[in-house]
């Protein structure tokens, strides 16, 4: 059971497992921008018009959001302001993120290693 919290007026809560409060709003704009326009260049998957293009990657391929988050340091490292990389970076994360988390990803519960030989 998760642990309950009680306000000073007795109102009781869920305890957060994560305090996403604390997070720069900054770095979330520059995902949700880079989000934004990976959705107009890509759009959405053809059988599912509600679920965005990216949960169908093949993450054991040139489709791998590390490698891209990877490719998108590097370009940032090398001072290439073509766009932005670090929000790049940043949404390439969070999508291997639900990968690895969500109970709707066929990695869920795989470490990285365990994706790429497709355990």
């Amino acid at each position: 059971m998760k642990k309950t919290t009680t306000s000073k007026r007795g109102g009781r809560r869920q305890a957060l497992s994560a305090r996403l409060d604390l997070l720069p709003v900054e770095g979330l704009v520059a995902a949700g921008e880079a989000m934004s326009e990976g959705e107009a260049k890509y759009g959405r998957l053809d059988e599912s018009p509600t679920e965005p293009n990216w949960h169908a990657l093949d993450v054991a391929s040139d489709q791998s959001p590390i490698s891209h988050a990877i490719h998108h340091l590097a370009l940032y490292a090398a001072g290439d302001t073509s766009e932005d990389h670090l929000g790049h970076a940043l949404a390439n994360l969070m999508i291997q993120a639900w990968f690895e988390r969500s109970d709707h990803s066929p990695y869920r519960g795989m470490t990285y290693p365990e994706m790429l030989s497709g355990a």
